[in-house]
């Protein structure tokens, strides 16, 4: 089973904004197994994740900063997105690298060490987020 809520916000405080996206995104998935969130870098960071963390408890949350985003309402430069996931039976592998000069490299460097983990057999698929 997977299940995803997603909750969008516009404008705001960093608090208010982080807590209508988190209402929104729960109402589709009350109980998350981790998040994503996503967020401009307009808004005070610390007060952000603090009331990110205060809504969802005490699970994983992943996420980072862009200085606009873009939707079908056009481009918007204070904006908070929220992607909570529960699954069954799906296991995930979290990988950080350095990009430096090079994205490819990054790029290899966490598949491989991604595959390491997970033992793969012919015909098996590796969805990843990047």
């Amino acid at each position: 089973m997977f299940c995803k809520g997603i909750g969008i916000s516009f404008g705001g405080e960093a608090k208010d904004a982080a807590r209508r996206a988190a209402i929104r995104a729960l109402a589709q998935n009350p109980k998350p197994g981790f998040a994503f969130l996503f967020s401009s870098i307009s808004y005070n960071q610390p007060d952000l994740f603090e009331t990110i963390r205060q809504e969802l408890g005490n699970i994983p949350v992943f996420g980072t900063t862009s200085p606009t985003i873009i939707t079908n309402l056009g481009l918007a430069c204070h904006w908070v997105l929220l992607v909570l996931i529960t699954t069954d039976g799906l296991e995930f592998s979290i990988q950080a690298g350095k990009c430096k000069e090079n994205p490819s490299e990054v790029a290899r460097y966490l598949c491989n060490r991604t595959c390491m983990k997970i033992p793969l057999f012919p015909g098996t698929s590796l969805p990843a987020f990047c």
